[in-house]
C-alpha cells in the first residue's frame, strides 16, 4: 500500500502481498539474469538461502521508498549481497571486482 507523506513523497507502508504474480516475476528474473547486479559476480542459481551466494531477486528502487514489484524495478543479487543493501540507494552499494572495497565476505 502506498501513502503520500506531508512532504509529498510516497513511501511503501503495510505488508508486501506475495501472490502468484510476485513468484512468477521473481521466477522469470532468476531464470533470465545470471549476474548480481550488485556485485557482478555470476550467481549460483542451485544454492539454496542461507547461503549467501544464493539467488534473490532485489528491488531497484527499494519498495520501502516506493519501489513498486513491477519487473522493470527487479533485478537478481546474492541473497548476500541483497542483504548488505537493505534499503541503501544502489548508488552507495553497487561494486565491481575493481572498487577499493571490494569483498562481501564470500
Amino acid at each position: 500500500m502506498a501513502e503520500l507523506t506531508n512532504t509529498g513523497e510516497t513511501v511503501q507502508t503495510g505488508e508486501r502481498n506475495r501472490d502468484a504474480s510476485w513468484q512468477r516475476a521473481r521466477a522469470k528474473i532468476i531464470a533470465e539474469q545470471e549476474l548480481c547486479h550488485l556485485c557482478g559476480e555470476a550467481v549460483d542459481k542451485q544454492a539454496k538461502a542461507p547461503d549467501p551466494t544464493s539467488p534473490s531477486v532485489d528491488h531497484i528502487t527499494p519498495w520501502s521508498q516506493g519501489g513498486t514489484d513491477a519487473i522493470e524495478n527487479l533485478a537478481l543479487a546474492h541473497l548476500g549481497c541483497n542483504i548488505k543493501r537493505g534499503k541503501k540507494p544502489l548508488d552507495e552499494v553497487r561494486r565491481t571486482p575493481y572498487s577499493e572495497d571490494w569483498g562481501l565476505g564470500f
